[in-house]
């Protein structure tokens, strides 16, 4: 029967909040690996909660696909010169995508949670592995 129940709203705002401080410490400069790989996580996340058509459609797709290119973005920049400096366009993008997943988390159950999950896991090994389209940007956090 769990599978079949909501997330519980403190589950939801356990995720909120990983997303939340990651976003904040890039503000603040602040930011870490682990602070990209949080947000990596939820973009992975958000999108196939997206082709579940859980919070889908053709603004959340360029919700994600716009956080996804900030993320490469910003870990390019970090690679070149060590920094984790993001811009305030950046920022937004990625604060949408915070509010896009959100919105995803308190419409999705626990099952379908554990579906999107492994089907992000999935398709991320499939990246790995090469599968993936040219131009597709892929960012690989710690799922």
């Amino acid at each position: 029967m769990r599978r079949c129940a909501a997330l519980s709203a403190s589950d939801v705002s356990m995720q909120v909040d990983v997303v939340a401080k990651a976003i904040q410490a890039f503000m603040y400069g602040k930011a870490t690996p682990e602070h990209w790989a949080s947000l990596a996580d939820t973009s992975n996340m958000s999108e196939t909660l997206c082709q579940m058509r859980l919070g889908g459609g053709p603004e959340a797709e360029r919700v994600i696909r716009d956080a996804q290119k900030v993320l490469s973005d910003v870990s390019e920049r970090f690679k070149s010169r060590g920094s984790w400096t993001l811009y305030a366009a950046e920022i937004d993008a990625l604060q949408w995508l915070a509010q896009l997943h959100k919105t995803q988390l308190q419409v999705c159950s626990y099952g379908e949670f554990e579906t999107a999950y492994t089907k992000t896991v999935n398709r991320i090994k499939q990246a790995r592995a090469g599968n993936v389209a040219e131009g597709v940007v892929v960012v690989e956090g710690l799922i």
